[in-house]
């Protein structure tokens, strides 16, 4: 009898075997053709997947339960080890690659064959805002993904995606400015320092023309990534409601939004002294300090996971269905309405690639927590199957 406890495996977490097997097309069919007569001894194997796969239905507890953990902590660091080799290699898988691995995530969905999810969540798509610069009386309306840019002298260029030309803005040297991005909305910023920072949806920005005393200050509500210019004498500071963050030159991530969420802070590079009416915490490279309700927690995260927004990715790691609903929800301009329903508490992992088209989103949010969902004008009903 011949032994698969180990070697099917890596077929099952293997992107190019599982779009295969979903997507089947003759140039697959031959290179997996060519792959055995050049590896006889992984037919076996091979076989074994296929039929492994073939029985394998969503939300359906097929596997035992240690085959299950076993096979979610390997595709967890498969995927970890992924993004960290090729962090600076553009994502293009279309929306139907989002599914492929959403599916397989899908597989070892943990939940009760019982389960059921006894009413429906309604979500509503909110009119469309566009993104403004506010400095003083002049409010400037800005396109989505338009590059903004401040010069030393508090110039700003505005260049649109697609376009060579730019137009030009100036800005009070008085007064705070504000960059506000609604929900469904992104942008970047480069300050007059050269800090870059980009603005996740629902995020509003104050920040100065020019930064001319002994420090730099800005104000955030909402979610930024932020690569600061290094200036040895003239550290940098982020306010927010609940955090004060103080880098010299640095890359992390700060998440505050005024909805009762966790706020966080997720450090990528350099040092970082997060304060708080709790705590005050010095951050090193891949450590997050959080504060919720009063509480604080500091420890080691993988950083990609709280970053990949600006990629237009949601990496899931064991994330609750409410939590991936309300980053959506931000994300298109959809607001979600609280309930109890069951389906809010499970958890998945994967990778969800936000194409433009929300609804292909939607559904593949669908496939993984064994609902559908109906759209009738504005509101999105998610239904059990």
């Amino acid at each position: 009898m011949v032994n698969h406890t180990s070697g099917y495996r890596e077929f099952l977490t293997d992107d190019n075997f599982i779009k295969w097997r979903l997507f089947p097309t003759e140039e697959q069919d031959h290179y997996w053709s060519q792959y055995i007569k050049e590896n006889p001894h992984r037919e076996a194997d091979l076989q074994f997947a296929v039929e492994r796969f073939k029985s394998v239905r969503l939300n359906h507890r097929i596997l035992e339960q240690q085959q299950s953990e076993e096979l979610l902590d390997r595709i967890i660091r498969d995927s970890i080890f992924r993004i960290k080799r090729k962090r600076k290699i553009k994502y293009y898988w279309s929306a139907a690659a989002c599914l492929i691995i959403l599916v397989m995530s899908a597989f070892y969905f943990y939940r009760q064959a019982d389960d059921v999810i006894p009413d429906s969540i309604v979500g509503e798509a909110l009119p469309s805002e566009d993104i403004q610069l506010v400095s003083g009386k002049t409010i400037v309306d800005i396109k989505q993904n338009a590059e903004i840019r401040l010069s030393p002298k508090g110039n700003v260029s505005i260049t649109e995606t697609g376009r060579e030309e730019s137009s030009e803005v100036n800005l009070s040297e008085e007064e705070i400015n504000k960059l506000i991005v609604p929900y469904g909305k992104r942008s970047a910023l480069r300050l007059s320092d050269g800090t870059k920072i980009w603005l996740n949806s629902g995020t509003v920005l104050e920040f100065p023309t020019s930064f001319t005393g002994a420090e730099r200050h800005i104000n955030v509500k909402g979610e930024i990534y932020i690569e600061v210019a290094r200036d040895e004498n003239k550290p940098f500071h982020v306010h927010a409601d609940q955090l004060d963050a103080r880098v010299y030159g640095t890359k992390f991530n700060l998440s505050s939004y005024p909805d009762n969420e966790e706020s966080l802070v997720v450090l990528v590079e350099g040092k970082v002294e997060v304060k708080s009416a709790v705590k005050t915490q010095m951050l090193h490279a891949g450590e997050l300090f959080g504060l919720q309700s009063g509480e604080a927690r500091h420890e080691k995260v993988e950083v990609d996971e709280y970053i990949s927004w600006k990629e237009g990715i949601f990496i899931l790691n064991k994330a609750q269905i409410s939590s991936i609903l309300k980053k959506i929800g931000r994300y298109y301009n959809i607001e979600f309405k609280d309930n109890k329903s069951e389906l809010m508490s499970r958890t998945c992992t994967g990778k969800l690639f936000l194409s433009d088209d929300m609804e292909q989103v939607i559904s593949v949010v669908c496939a993984i927590s064994n609902t559908t969902y109906k759209r009738v004008d504005n509101s999105i009903y998610i239904l059990p199957n």
